[in-house]
Order: C-alpha cells, then structure tokens, then sequence
C-alpha cells in the first residue's frame, strides 16, 4: 500500500543515508599485504587486527579478497558492558579501532569451533565514542557451543554497518548496545540457537538515532536456557527507523522491548513461527513502557502464540495488519491487546484458532478504524472477540455470521458499523 505522504521526508532521508560508496578517501590497503592468508587454513586473527590498526591511524580502507575464508582465533582478552550495565571480560579475535574503515569483499570470518570467544566487535567495548565502517561479511561460528556473543558492537556512533551476515552459532548471533547515529543496512542471521540479532534490548543499553535498513533472520532455535529463546529480532531504540525486518521459521517472534520509545518500521513480516510465542511482539514494561511505536504495514502467518502482541504499550499506531492461521499452539488471540492510546487503522484476521481480537485488563482507547474477520481455524476458540475491559472503538467490523463478540463489565465497547458475512 502507498506509504503516507507525511513520511515521504523520512523515506528519502533513508534512501540516502542506505545509498553505499565504493569511493575509498583514504585509499585503500589488502588484509593479505599484513599477512593474511584467507584459505581457511591458517590463522588470521593476529594480521587481520595489524591491518586495521594500520587503517585507523592512516585513514585508509581495509579491503578482503572475495571469496576468502580467513579462519579467527582469540588473540586476547578485553573488557564488554553486559546487556545489565556490568563490566565483563571476555576473550576476542578482531576488534576494529576508532577510525578504522573495512571492506571484507563478501568473504568469510571463520571461528574455530573450540573457541568461545567474540569474533568481531569494536575496541572500546567498555567505553562510547568509536567511529568504524564495515561492510561485506559473513561471521560463521562454525557451531561452536558459546557463552558469548559471535559480533557485539558497544558505543559506536555515527558509523557505518552494511551487508554483514552471522550463521551457525549457538548463543547469540549479533548484538548492538548504546550506539547512536549509525547506519545498519542488510544484516542478517541464519542457523543461530539462541538468539540471532540484538538491537538493543534493555533501557540502559538502547539503541538511539539510528537508521537501520533491511535486516532478516531464518531458522532461529532457543538455546537451552530460557534467556536465549529462539528471538530473531530483540528491538530496543529511541528515535530509530527501520525499512524492513523479515523473519521465518523462528522459535519466538520479533520483540520491541521495555523502554523503546519513537521507533517507526515500515515493514514488518514473521512466517513459521514453531513454539508458543507470537509474531510480532511490543512488550514494555510497568517501569519501562514501549512509547510512540508506529509499524506501518505488519504481516503475521503461522504463529503459535497471537500474531500482533502488545503489552505495557502507550500511543502506539499500526497502519497494516494481516494475520494469516496464528493461534495454534496458545491460547492468545490472533491480535491481543493491553495498552493506552493503540491504534490499528485496518487489520485482517483469518483463520485464527484462539479468537480474532483480546483487549486485556489495563487497556485505554484502542481504536480500531476496519476489522475483517473472516473464517476460523479447525476447533477455533469463541468467542472470536473478547473485550475484557477498557475502552474500545472499532469503525467497521466484519465478522462470520455466529461468532460472538463479548466485551466485560468493566469494558466500553463501541462499533460503528457491524457486518455479518
């Protein structure tokens, strides 16, 4: 559907800043004149960090050879900041200086499967301020059991990430915590048992003012304790936008968590979903609320749990919504809601098993513009919507003939125009 002419601003603001150069200022140097080999045989840790030194002191890009395997070991050991604000140390292969500029040419990060240790992250992991660029690579984890994230970028800004992949690893894929006014175009993640891409995640270690692309995740498991349950996308930002985020065949859905406040994504999509845990998920907190959260178009199929979930949720707007056989391992309903001041403008529920529509306890001024419920999954739930309590305003309903609409004592139910089909 046609974006709305009050993002036209924003949509060219995010054409242009995702608009990619090959124009390397500085000049250039190859990660094989510091001694890198790339042949998936010899390690390559130790040279690969020589030539980014050498880039952060003289402007230079740092440039791969295509099709390279560069194979990493850990090369020492360095101080992060957890998701919970503490100092840790962990061991890692490549940090990438302030300054430091890479182009890894579509070439592969290949990380011994005996070593649990931080593939690829920034120097001052402990500390704000790196500028980096780094583009065109894929950080494979080789399946390695891990206790630490393969890539964690803490306190850049305004730097430049783009076309970087994390597959095969078991605990966390990527994480991105504290960055501000950076630009993230074409990430994604595949074959992760844990969780796959970590955009924040807690409200000290938010993401802020940042432009985020086309990011994408598939074949996302949980990992065998209940912090990592299968997330391809674990959102966490004030003042950021994203173009697109695809997810598919996921154990849980893509979470905007507590804290999250001005975040816009134009598309949003999750298909596949395998354990009970919903779509698309906007989950703050009692503390920490998810505030001003705009999602124009939201495609949810195949969910176990609800397709949209919103909890703890205040002035949130939803332009689009289809949600296509959702409800089938959980009772939630295929869009379930508690939240002040949410608004859907059209939405479609079919095949749902659990009921179409679930306004909780807590929940102000949900308002709905059109609503077409159209037919049920086998053994489907009634009733198909149930109002527990608070104030609902729904437009233009159209539901199958039979279904019941039940709204409880404490609730305000209001529709304008009521069609059965």
């Amino acid at each position: 559907m046609p974006i709305p002419p009050d993002r036209r601003e924003f949509l060219t603001a995010l054409t242009s800043a995702l608009v990619g150069s090959n124009n390397y200022v500085g000049g250039t140097a190859r990660l094989a004149d510091f001694g890198a080999k790339g042949d998936g045989k010899a390690l390559d840790s130790e040279a690969i960090n020589l030539a980014l030194q050498a880039s952060a002191k003289n402007g230079s890009t740092v440039l791969g050879t295509a099709g390279a395997i560069y194979r990493l070991n850990s090369v020492g050991t360095k101080f992060f900041v957890n998701p919970m604000g503490q100092k840790i140390s962990k061991k890692y292969c490549i940090e990438v200086p302030d300054g430091a500029s890479v182009d890894f040419r579509n070439s592969i990060l290949l990380v011994d499967n005996n070593e649990d240790a931080i593939a690829l992250s920034n120097k001052n992991t402990h500390a704000l301020g790196d500028r980096i660029s780094i583009r065109n690579v894929t950080v494979d984890g080789n399946f390695g059991d891990r206790t630490t994230p393969m890539i964690w970028f803490h306190g850049t800004t305004t730097s430049t990430f783009e076309d970087i992949g994390i597959k095969n690893c078991n605990y966390t894929g990527c994480v991105f915590t504290s960055v501000s006014d950076c630009k993230l175009d074409r990430i994604y993640a595949t074959n992760i048992t844990g969780q796959a891409i970590m955009l924040g995640g807690t409200p000290g270690q938010n993401i802020s003012r940042c432009i985020i692309g086309k990011i994408s995740a598939s074949r996302i498991r949980k990992y065998r304790n209940p912090h990592q349950p299968g997330n391809p996308f674990l959102i966490g930002g004030i003042d950021v936008c994203i173009s697109s985020i695809t997810a598919e065949d996921c154990d849980a859905g893509i979470k905007i968590s507590p804290g999250s406040n001005r975040v816009e994504i134009i598309s949003a999509e999750f298909r596949r979903g395998n354990t009970q845990n919903s779509g698309i998920k906007i989950q703050g907190s009692p503390e920490h609320p998810c505030t001003r959260i705009k999602i124009h178009t939201v495609v949810s199929e195949d969910c176990f749990g609800s397709g949209i979930f919103i909890r703890h949720a205040h002035d949130c707007d939803m332009t689009s919504y289809t949600g296509i056989n959702n409800g089938a391992g959980a009772k939630d309903a295929d869009i379930s809601i508690s939240g002040e001041h949410i608004r859907i403008r059209s939405a479609i529920s079919r095949g749902y098993r659990h009921g179409a529509l679930y306004v909780a306890p807590a929940s102000t001024s949900v308002h709905i513009g059109k609503l077409d419920i159209r037919r049920a999954g086998s053994n489907a739930f009634k009733p198909t919507i149930d109002i527990v309590e608070g104030s609902v305003e729904i437009d233009d309903l159209s539901i199958p003939r039979g279904n019941q609409i039940r709204h409880g004592s404490k609730a305000s139910a209001r529709i304008a125009h009521l069609r059965r089909t």
